[in-house]
Parts: C-alpha cells; sequence; structure tokens
C-alpha cells in the first residue's frame, strides 16, 4: 500500500510531488494543474476538499509523513510554506483580539514563524508584543486576564530545539534568559513542578557560567520556592542560600534583601527558627539603611516574617505552655500588616492585600483567644477579606485551582473528633523533603508538618478553622508561580532587552 502510495505521488511524471522538485516549488500552479492534482489525490483518499470553502485536510498520519519528507528534502520550501502561513494568520485577527478564542490564530502563528526560522520577529511582534501586550505591570494579558498558561507554554515550547534545555540558535543571551524564566513559570502554573525544575537549572548554570550574579541569585531564589512546593526543604535552603551569596557578589541591594528573606523563610519551613528570624531581621536592617519609604518589610516578605513572629502566640493561642505569652507578639505582628495594607492597596497588588489581611485576621484571633474571648468583630472581618482575596485570587489564576484553594480557606476537613488531621487536607503531607513529589497542589506545604504550624489542631469553631485553612492556603499563592521573579536584563529591567 505505501509503495503504490509512493508511486502515484512521488514516480509518476504528472504526480503532484513533482511540483516541489523544481527550481522553485513556491511559484503558482496553474489552475488546471492545481485542480487535477486535488482530483487525482481525491480519487486515492488521501486528501479531502470542501469546494464551498476550499478547505483542504488529510490524515494526520499523512500530514506528518509529507512535512517531514519536504522538511528534509526541501527545506526552502519547507520554511517558504510555513512563512506564508505565519503571515496570513497573524494578519488575519486584530493586532490585540480578544479573549481566549480571538488569540488562537496568534498562537498558531508562532508555531509556524518558527518553523520558519522567524524565531525572534515570532517571539518580539506576536508572542511578547500581541499575545501578552508587552511585560510591563499592565502586560501578560493571556496569563493574567485569561489564566491560559498551557496555550502560553505551547507557544513558548516553540523556541525551543530540546525542550526545556536548549533554545533556537541566534536568540540575545537576554531573551534566552527570559523564555527559559517563561517555561518554568507556565510549567510551575500548570502544577508540572517537576518540570519546571529543568528550565530553572539551565537558566542558573547559564549565568553561573557567565558571572552573571544578579540572574543566578534570581534563578536559584526561585529554584528555592519551587523546592518548597515540592516539599524538598533541604534543597530549598541550599539553593536560597546560594541565591544569597550570588546576591551579596551582585552589589545590588534589592537581590541582596530579597534573596535573605528567601532562605529566612525556608529556615523557618525547616523549623530553623532562630536562624530564621536573624535573617528576616538582617534584610529588614538593609532595607532600612536604603533609608527608603518603607523601612519595613512588606508584601510576600513581610508576610512571612509576621507568619514567624506569630510562632509562639499561635501556640499559645491554641493551648500550648504559656497561654498568657503572645500578646505583645499579636500586637506587634498587626502592627505591621497594618503599615503593609495600604502600601498593598495603592499599588494594587491583589495578593499581597489579601496576605495582609490574613495575617491581621490570625493576630486578631490569637489575641482574642489568649484573653479568653470568643473571637470578635476584628477577626471576622479580616478573615472574611482575606478568603475573598485569595478567592479573587484563585479566579484569576486558574491554574492554582480554586476548588483546591476553597477547600483550605473555608476550612480544612475534619475527622470525627473534631480535630484537624493531615490526612484529611487535600494536599500530599508526610513526605520525605527530598521525594520527587507531582502533585499540583503539594504547594500548601505549610498546611501540616512541614512549619510545624500547631493550629493544625483547632476547636470547633468555624472561624478558627477558618484562619487555620488560611494558614496553609497562602501557600497556595505566596509559593507557586506567582512569587517568580523574572530574569534581569538591562539593570532592572525584568524583561528581555527591548521590550
Amino acid at each position: 500500500m505505501i509503495k503504490g502510495l509512493t508511486d502515484a505521488l512521488f514516480l509518476q511524471p504528472k504526480g503532484w510531488f513533482k511540483f516541489l522538485k523544481r527550481p522553485r516549488p513556491t511559484q503558482p500552479i496553474p489552475p488546471a494543474k492545481w485542480n487535477a492534482t486535488l482530483k487525482r489525490l481525491q480519487d486515492l483518499r488521501l486528501l479531502e476538499h470542501d469546494p464551498d470553502t476550499g478547505r483542504l485536510d488529510a490524515h494526520p498520519l499523512l500530514r506528518e509523513y509529507f512535512a517531514a519528507t519536504l522538511s528534509k528534502n526541501q527545506p526552502e520550501a519547507w520554511q517558504e510554506g510555513h512563512r506564508r502561513l505565519y503571515q496570513q494568520l497573524k494578519d488575519s485577527v486584530p493586532h490585540h483580539p480578544e479573549g481566549l478564542t480571538g488569540l488562537q490564530a496568534l498562537y498558531q502563528a508562532v508555531v509556524h514563524g518558527c518553523r520558519a526560522g522567524l524565531y525572534q520577529e515570532a517571539l518580539n511582534e506576536v508572542y511578547i508584543s500581541r499575545i501578552l501586550r508587552g511585560t510591563g505591570s499592565d502586560g501578560f494579558y493571556s496569563a493574567k486576564k485569561l489564566g491560559a498558561f498551557g496555550a502560553d507554554l505551547g507557544a513558548v515550547a516553540c523556541f525551543f530545539t530540546e525542550p526545556w534545555q536548549r533554545l533556537a540558535p541566534g536568540l540575545p543571551v537576554g531573551d534566552q534568559a527570559w523564555l527559559l524564566n517563561e517555561a518554568a513559570t507556565r510549567l510551575r502554573a500548570l502544577g508540572r513542578l517537576a518540570e519546571a525544575l529543568e528550565p530553572m537549572w539551565v537558566g542558573a548554570e547559564s549565568a553561573e557560567a557567565q558571572a552573571d550574579w544578579k540572574n543566578a541569585a534570581i534563578y536559584y531564589g526561585n529554584l528555592s520556592l519551587l523546592q518548597l512546593s515540592l516539599g524538598r526543604i533541604v534543597l530549598a535552603v541550599a539553593d536560597a542560600e546560594r541565591a544569597v551569596d550570588y546576591a551579596d557578589r551582585s552589589g545590588d541591594a534589592f537581590q541582596r534583601i530579597s534573596k535573605r528573606t528567601a532562605l529566612a523563610d525556608a529556615r523557618h519551613q525547616q523549623g530553623e527558627w532562630e536562624a530564621a528570624r536573624r535573617g528576616f531581621a538582617e534584610a529588614e536592617a538593609m532595607q532600612a539603611e536604603r533609608k527608603l519609604e518603607y523601612l519595613q518589610l512588606y508584601s510576600r516578605p513581610g508576610f512571612r516574617y509576621g507568619e514567624l513572629l506569630l510562632t509562639e502566640a499561635e501556640r499559645a493561642a491554641w493551648g500550648g505552655p504559656a497561654a498568657a505569652e503572645g500578646s505583645e507578639g499579636c500586637a506587634q505582628v498587626a502592627q505591621r500588616a497594618a503599615q503593609a495594607l495600604p502600601i498593598a492597596m495603592r499599588n494594587n497588588h491583589l495578593l499581597s492585600i489579601a496576605l495582609a489581611q490574613l495575617t491581621l485576621a490570625r493576630s486578631a484571633l490569637y489575641t482574642d483567644l489568649l484573653h479568653g474571648r470568643t473571637p470578635g468583630e476584628d477577626a471576622q472581618q479580616h478573615t472574611e477579606a482575606a478568603v475573598a482575596g485569595l478567592h479573587r485570587i484563585a479566579q484569576l489564576v486558574r491554574a492554582l485551582g480554586a476548588q483546591h484553594l476553597r477547600e483550605l480557606v473555608v476550612g480544612v476537613r475534619r475527622g470525627a473528633s473534631g480535630q484537624l488531621r493531615c490526612d484529611d487536607l487535600p494536599v500530599a503531607q508526610h513526605r520525605d523533603p527530598v521525594e520527587d513529589l507531582h502533585d499540583p497542589r503539594q504547594g500548601a506545604i505549610g498546611a501540616c508538618g512541614v512549619t510545624h504550624h500547631p493550629y493544625l489542631v483547632a476547636d470547633d469553631d468555624p472561624l478558627a478553622s477558618q484562619v487555620a485553612g488560611l494558614g496553609g492556603a497562602h501557600h497556595l499563592t505566596a509559593h507557586h508561580h506567582l512569587a517568580a521573579e523574572a530574569p534581569a536584563v538591562d539593570g532592572d529591567h525584568l524583561r528581555p532587552v527591548g521590550r
């Protein structure tokens, strides 16, 4: 059968494939010959032709066979065909089409543009300019507005000759670093956490080889966050330590501060509370030395520091040995969160707003419990605000899985005893820290065991249950793709050169 097809299409003088053997294979085919070719292929049941629409189709195996043959025997014709498809697709829709359906032609254009060898043009003019709508604060339309992480990953994959290690030749170093980060963050957002390690490692090793200490710090900081999401606490600490080292070598003030908070957070997850406390305090002192408007840590670093500072109050609130202690710590953390909240609101940073509300909720709840009071209005209001904020983030960032977030936020499932049970949590727990975990929900590592949170054994109060759930739910956001930092190019520009 295959031999007959080959003879019919390649060997006979009037066979269709003879046109590909001409010096100019993409020159127009006369209508009579084109119609004869279509009829012959239809008679051989190799092609379907809709005369009303002009659409042509064939079995996928046939398409793959002829595509491979054409690319091998006539590479110029192969590229020219893809170039024409690229041009037609990117011209077929408005410059900024709306919705995921509207973007489909542009995603396909990226595929054909890359196969035509137009990597730089497809990256600049289609993916970044039209699909993402830029990489600034108002950019990343497909991800931020549509949650199209899978479609974005498919487009990014086109720029790799060996996913997720080797990029197409000719792309500038800055664009390569940015694409590696794009691949890593999209993989992580899709829950493919173990896969996300690969492009991060490649980027980190490349930055190290070039003595690009700032980007090396960024990559290892991202690796540390990802290792935490995978439950690999020891590796997270090690990567954060390297991030601090490279940040110091870079001399970049922001990186030196941020990477110390990453290390302090990893040590907190490891149970090394005093070391974590010293790390956060050092980072905050460095920030104060810069004499900026905000002397204290805020946003995610501030939240993580506040979480550590609440440790003693948290233990005492749930019936620890020193129930009278902790009120002062609650007041201190509440003051910090109250200062961070307007900053987050001014910047319209949804995650920071939700995390500040979460901290205020926990501080108010623990204060009430320490004084033997029923949780009051402050605890209730801040809890509701935190729940609403995290729900909104889950809706905007679909890859986080709104259902899993809701289960953690609204109330962790209980056993018959009324106690919160790790086995009932919608995440895998009690794993070896270095085990390769593939469950995307493992981002909620703080909910049980890893951070040693005593609030896992709560009373039957629904509000307390909510706050307990929130204590782990924040990891679904703070330790997920939202926390990733893009490689730095051209100073502080967190995007490819020229964007």
